[in-house]
C-alpha cells in the first residue's frame, strides 16, 4: 500500500456497485445490499473523477479550480465526499 495517500490513485469497488450518470448526478446502486444513492453537484464531479483514477491530489484541485474553492475549502470537502464513500463500502478496500 502506498505511504503517500494524496498521490496513490482511488478506485471505485466496481464488482459490487452498478452506476449510472443521469443529467448531472450519479446514481449509484450497492449490490450487497441493494441500496441506492444519488450524488450531485460536485460529488458527481469527483465520482467521475475517481473513476478515472483521480489521487485525492488532483481532485482537491479539481474542486478548487471548477468551484471556485480555496484550497482548505476544496481539501476538507474532498476528504469528507472520500468518508462518505468509504462509509458506504464504495471503494475499494484501503483506499482513501
Amino acid at each position: 500500500m502506498d505511504e503517500r495517500p494524496h498521490i496513490a490513485p482511488l478506485a471505485l469497488a466496481n464488482e459490487r456497485l452498478i452506476w449510472r450518470e443521469v443529467d448531472d448526478q450519479v446514481i449509484v446502486l450497492d449490490k450487497r445490499t441493494w441500496h441506492y444513492l444519488s450524488i450531485n453537484d460536485s460529488g458527481a464531479l469527483l465520482w467521475r473523477q475517481i473513476a478515472e483514477g483521480a489521487t485525492r491530489a488532483e481532485l482537491v484541485a479539481r474542486l478548487r479550480d471548477d468551484c471556485e474553492l480555496d484550497e482548505q475549502a476544496a481539501a476538507r470537502d474532498v476528504q469528507a465526499f472520500i468518508w462518505m464513500m468509504q462509509e458506504h463500502g464504495l471503494l475499494l478496500d484501503g483506499e482513501g
